[in-house]
């Protein structure tokens, strides 16, 4: 039950000490089908807008943004951890479908970020913000 439905079942109660066990059943029922409804109501507002938002990032990152972002990765990777003609391919290869997976919103930049956080306790969109800042992208 969440916490929404509590809140109502409380308030419904103060509002209506004498009801019997049976109404009250019933005046519960009735929070929990109007707290799913409003709970799936806004899942489909919220796929609506994913799906719109995901169109709008489409439009606004370029090919060429993305392929910049590929190239500094893979360059990163060569210079800083050593891969070479063997891990490099399969490196490549292995991030085209994370970019395919992203520009085709089959997953979001927040999948990955929570994903990261939660298996390895490194949040990343907080290093990258950090980083930003220190370069002067973002106000602090």
């Amino acid at each position: 039950m969440s916490s929404e439905a509590r809140k109502m079942r409380r308030k419904m109660r103060s509002m209506m000490p004498h009801l019997s066990n049976e109404n009250a059943d019933a005046v519960r029922k009735s929070i929990d089908g109007l707290v799913e409804a409003r709970r799936r109501q806004t899942e489909e507002v919220s796929a609506k807008v994913y799906q719109r938002l995901s169109v709008e990032m489409r439009e606004r990152v370029t090919p060429e943004v993305m392929g910049d972002m590929f190239v500094l990765f893979l360059a990163w990777l060569r210079d800083k951890k050593g891969y070479g003609a063997k891990r490099l391919p399969e490196a490549a290869e292995s991030l085209e479908d994370y970019i395919s997976g992203i520009y085709e919103a089959k997953i979001t930049r927040n999948d990955i970020i929570s994903s990261i956080k939660d298996e390895c306790g490194v949040d990343i969109a907080a290093v990258f913000e950090k980083i930003l800042k220190e370069k002067g992208a973002l106000s602090a």
